[in-house]
């Protein structure tokens, strides 16, 4: 049994702790666990945290099943908090084209680590936020399709802020990890999203773990409780608490590979991915004078099932207004087949409401 709760803090959403264990329950009546999109945390100081080449200790707690007490969930929360405002500066945004991923600043002369699949190809310019809003840019570098690993080169000779790499092969099932990333996609005064939540298997090459990923997430972080990286968010699973993640070490053993822009095993099939398939809704659109107005219908697609027609204009998706193409496609791909989207469509004169449950194809969609 698990509860993955969800708190509001400065009008945005932070997805928080995941506890298994029903004993642990009582005490989740009192506010706890991260609540990360505060501008500044309570100072909380540990003997190490001052010396980069001694690392960050972790509290006893960590190394316990689950918490048994009203002050473990203290030392887990001022933890988890400490641990964010060291870390989450240096998780970022990349965009390119008109897709986007996360992505974690690894060096101090500026480089990237993400998934594969975020940045596609090699020598692509891309886009860079930083959590304060803050932008720059960059080139992408290497890709190992088999594993989903991939680099980016922040552009320019400045220092930047960054985050160590940790040791996967001292990664264990059960152990506690943090995951952050920018769940569909970047939003300005939303701060890098947190997650808790265990190791449930540990690999050569991929981590799995129990923290919930969406849509947007890939490329992000995944963090042990020193603070050090341990994997690069790849694939979502068939469940929103069973999630890969290429392990660090990955990134290691080919790093110069990486660094000199290498694109290999391009004619394996992706271990991280099941089958090739692709979110699907069945609809074309364009932006005219009216908004971003659907062109064609498929048949038998999911937006006809849904009864959406050709002319509608899309004012909105969920709870966000539609002003570019490039919204409709994030929302769209970055959904899992089977869940339903939320459209508000104008027809005429009328505003109309409508669920699209989407769907998945084997062909790369040419619309949405």
């Amino acid at each position: 049994m698990r509860l993955f709760s969800q708190f509001r803090m400065l009008d945005f959403e932070m997805e928080v702790f995941m506890v298994r264990y029903q004993k642990a329950f009582f005490f989740l009546i009192v506010p706890l666990i991260v609540v990360c999109g505060q501008k500044s945390f309570t100072s909380i100081s540990y003997a190490d945290e001052t010396d980069r080449s001694k690392g960050i200790t972790p509290p006893k707690i960590f190394e316990s099943k689950l918490p048994n007490s009203i002050n473990d969930l203290i030392q887990i929360e001022k933890h988890i908090k400490f641990l964010y405002d060291k870390v989450s500066p240096c998780v970022v945004n990349i965009r390119i084209d008109d897709s986007e991923g996360s992505g974690v600043v690894i060096s101090e002369d500026g480089f990237i680590l993400t998934a594969g699949h975020v940045i596609r190809r090699p020598n692509k310019n891309a886009r860079i936020i930083f959590p304060d809003g803050k932008t720059a840019e960059a080139k992408t570098l290497g890709i190992n399709e088999k594993i989903d690993s991939g680099m980016l080169k922040l552009k320019g000779e400045k220092k930047w802020k960054f985050v160590e790499m940790g040791d996967t092969n001292l990664v264990h099932p059960g152990q506690w990890a943090m995951a952050l990333g920018h769940p569909n996609g970047y939003k300005a005064n939303r701060p890098p999203v947190v997650r808790v939540g265990r190791i449930l298997t540990s690999k050569n090459t991929v981590l799995d773990s129990d923290c919930a990923l969406v849509g947007g997430d890939s490329g992000g972080p995944l963090f042990d409780m020193a603070g050090k990286v341990i994997g690069i968010h790849s694939r979502i699973g068939d469940s929103v608490s069973n999630n890969f993640h290429v392990a660090i070490n990955t990134y290691k053993d080919t790093w110069d590979r990486l660094k000199a822009g290498e694109h290999w095993n391009l004619e394996k099939e992706n271990r991280f991915v099941r089958k090739q398939t692709f979110p699907y809704a069945g609809f074309s659109v364009i932006k005219g004078t009216k908004g971003i107005q659907i062109t064609k219908i498929e048949k038998d697609s999911p937006a006809e099932k849904a009864k959406l027609k050709e002319n509608d204009v899309i004012l909105m998706i969920e709870d966000e207004n539609i002003t570019a193409i490039s919204q409709i496609r994030k929302f769209i791909f970055g959904t899992k087949p089977g869940s339903d989207l939320a459209f508000t469509i104008q027809r005429g004169t009328k505003e109309i409401y409508l669920s699209v449950t989407i769907g998945k194809t084997n062909e790369k969609p040419k619309g949405f």
